[in-house]
């Protein structure tokens, strides 16, 4: 008895090592798998590192870029302001000049109207020296017609 009983304890035995064996190579199969897994999962975070990292550098240029063009935008303003302000005085100056060109249209005017009754009194005292020339050959010719 104490045989079988040895003999059932190495059969045990023997089930129990084949049986830790299997379970030791499936271990094996599966820490081959998380190495692979391991691995391939480092090798995405490399390249999204990689990935981030070329991002970083495109959004610093984007910034630079952004910078730039902000730049540029604040001068054009400034620019344009300084320009608008330009044609504020210029079309002040317009208005001016436009005010002096009626003055000098209402002077003009004023100098044609005297200018215009000037001519009016000439031709007047015109036809007033005629009568009196008329009038003195008249009275010539009645000196003569006496004499």
């Amino acid at each position: 008895m104490a045989t079988k009983t040895a003999v059932k304890k190495v059969n045990t035995f023997e089930k129990e090592y084949h049986e830790a064996i299997k379970q030791i190579e499936q271990l094996e199969e599966k820490n081959k798998r998380l190495h692979l897994a391991t691995d391939n999962f480092n090798k995405e975070i490399t390249e999204l590192e990689e990935k981030l990292t070329g991002a970083v550098e495109k959004n610093k240029d984007q910034e630079k870029t952004i910078n730039s063009i902000s730049n540029d935008n604040t001068e054009m303003l400034l620019k344009l302001d300084s320009e608008y302000k330009r044609n504020q005085t210029i079309k002040s100056s317009m208005d001016s000049l436009k005010n002096e060109n009626l003055k000098l249209k209402n002077g003009i005017l004023k100098k044609d109207y005297e200018i215009t009754n000037v001519n009016h009194e000439h031709a007047k005292l015109v036809d007033e020296l005629d009568e009196l020339v008329k009038e003195n050959n008249a009275l010539k010719a009645l000196v003569k017609l006496w004499s």
